[in-house]
C-alpha cells in the first residue's frame, strides 16, 4: 500500500497532522516499505510530497530513530541542496 494518498498535501490539508499520524502508524507497524517509499519521494517533482515525506520521517525519527538511521546519506544530500526548507528539515533528521 502506498503512503502517498495519506500525505497531508494529497488530502488537501494545510497542516501536518496527517503526516504525523502516518509516521506514527509506520512506527507501530515497523513499515520499512513505507519508510523506503518516503525516502524515495524526498525528491518528488511535487515539492509538497517531498516536504510531507520529510515531515513523516521526522515523526518516525522522534519515535524510532533506528528506523531511519540507515538513510543518513539521503538526508545529507538534501542538506547540501538549495531549498532552505528541505535543508533545515534534513538537518533535523540527521541530528
Amino acid at each position: 500500500m502506498s503512503i502517498i494518498p495519506d500525505l497531508a498535501s494529497q488530502l488537501g490539508r494545510k497542516d501536518d497532522r496527517p503526516n504525523k499520524i502516518l509516521g506514527g502508524r509506520i512506527v507501530e507497524t515497523r513499515d520499512l516499505d513505507g519508510i523506503r517509499e518516503a525516502i524515495e519521494n524526498l525528491g518528488n517533482p511535487d515539492r509538497r510530497i517531498g516536504v510531507d515525506c520529510l515531515g513523516l520521517l521526522e515523526e518516525v525519527g522522534k519515535q524510532a530513530p533506528e528506523l531511519i538511521a540507515g538513510y543518513f546519506e539521503e538526508f545529507l544530500e538534501l542538506a547540501l541542496g538549495n531549498d532552505n526548507r528541505l535543508v533545515w528539515q534534513s538537518l533535523i533528521k540527521i541530528a
